[in-house]
């Protein structure tokens, strides 16, 4: 579970872990903890719901910053110094440091809109 943009994967490991300890079950027999099957499903099932969107999202992100043509003329956008260009900025910035701000970037229509209008 690492984050396809960030590469960051340190959060997602420890939530990993924690999930995965409530699904094992203590089978009484000298305290041993059984993990079957079924268990491991439930498991990937309730970390792609919590995690699921935010890969998703990030993702799509990463294709984004794949596109240099794109990126560049973003960014030159961005660079320009009136209301766009400083809402165009303010938005890249919470696309890096907020997963609220990737699920805006990761719309196409939040994209054409800062851009465009």
């Amino acid at each position: 579970w690492v984050d396809p943009l960030s590469g960051e994967g340190l959060n997602q490991a420890l939530l990993s872990g924690k999930l995965l300890f409530s699904h094992y079950t203590s089978s009484g027999k000298g305290g041993k903890f059984e993990f079957s099957s079924q268990s491991a499903h439930d498991f990937q099932t309730e970390m792609w719901e919590i995690l699921g969107p935010v890969l998703t999202n990030s993702y799509k992100l990463q294709k984004l910053v794949k596109k240099k043509w794109l990126l560049n003329w973003m960014l030159r956008k961005a660079t320009r110094d009136d209301k766009r260009g400083k809402a165009i900025r303010d938005q890249l910035e919470l696309a890096v440091s907020t997963k609220a701000g990737q699920e805006d970037m990761a719309s196409t229509w939040q994209l054409m809109k800062m851009v465009f209008f």
